[in-house]
């Protein structure tokens, strides 16, 4: 008895089309995990100083160049050497940069201008707090909840990004909106 192997081909295609439209479309709908983006915590035996451009904005703000200082002084906290340098500009607001541990080059070029975290008034809801940023030492991947400034000229919005580090700036995975009213 011989069998129509063409039957069972046409099944199995579907199959594949199937689970690949199901991978694709899950993928997008994946929060990233700090585990999926792996950074080797490395030693610096001697954290270089921090190194501050004259004349030009934020370092010669004297609340950016204390936060600097304090930061180089507790060591690496984000991506295995770098740390993340956190300067408030208000309650509830605040505003970072990169330090590398090894060099002491700072970026400043960030995704955004300042976080807003609260609180806000929500009606109906009282008052409500966002959650801010979250890293760690052994991941490139930080967690921005809040409400953005940016700092391209485009109108803020309020959402949860994922940002990945590649060791001079971030770029962003994934925006989750989030509504305030």
């Amino acid at each position: 008895m011989e069998r129509d192997w063409g039957q069972y081909r046409t099944g199995f295609d579907l199959f594949v089309l199937v689970l690949a439209i199901w991978t694709v479309l899950g993928a997008e709908n994946r929060i990233p995990k700090f585990e999926s983006f792996p950074a080797v915590p490395q030693a610096v035996p001697k954290a270089a100083d921090p190194k501050f451009k004259k004349g030009v904005w934020p370092y010669e703000d004297p609340r950016f160049r204390e936060a600097a200082l304090t930061a180089a002084l507790q060591g690496p906290n984000f991506g295995g050497k770098f740390t993340i340098i956190n300067i408030s500009c208000g309650t509830g607001c605040g505003y970072i940069a990169v330090l590398d541990q090894a060099t002491g080059a700072i970026t400043v070029d960030m995704p955004f201008f300042s976080l807003l975290v609260g609180p806000f008034q929500v009606k109906a809801k009282g008052e409500r707090s966002l959650a801010g940023l979250s890293y760690r030492l052994d991941s490139r991947l930080m967690v921005a909840e809040g409400c953005f400034d940016t700092t391209d000229g485009r109108k803020g919005h309020c959402s949860t990004d994922y940002f990945l580090w590649n060791g001079k700036r971030f770029s962003l995975l994934k925006r989750i909106s989030i509504a305030l009213d």
